[in-house]
């Protein structure tokens, strides 16, 4: 039974913006050392960043929790499985917020937007 739903969209705009001006501290708040590593060693790291802070932003949205209270940003981590397909990991409260839980999360971008769906299921 799917017990929460969350989306986002992010402007690609917005995302390159905040990288240019506040590079180090935008990117240590907001973005796990894995993410990080894994955007910046792309050509163009900002679309992968924008996916991402959507996916954060959909995770969010699905539990209904806000940030800033008892999740933080780097609780939550997009990650690629082998394959390529995107995975959350969570640590701390969020992590805990899940238990007993499946999450499915899709990204996708094009030239000026990213997006992410990200689902809250009960475990079988």
């Amino acid at each position: 039974m799917i017990v929460g739903i969350g989306l986002d969209i992010t402007d690609l705009k917005r995302i390159r913006k905040l990288y240019e001006d506040k590079a180090e501290r935008f990117l240590q708040k907001i973005y796990s050392p894995e993410e990080i590593k894994t955007c910046l060693a792309r050509k163009d790291p900002i679309p992968g960043l924008a996916a991402r802070f959507a996916a954060k932003e959909a995770f969010s949205k699905c539990l209904g929790l806000g940030w800033g209270g008892k999740i933080n940003w780097s609780d939550v981590a997009v990650i690629n499985d082998e394959k390529g397909k995107p995975e959350l990991l969570l640590r701390n409260n969020a992590k805990e917020a899940t238990i007993g839980k499946k999450i499915w999360v899709s990204l996708t971008h094009t030239e000026e937007y990213a997006a992410a769906t990200v689902i809250l299921e009960e475990a079988d």
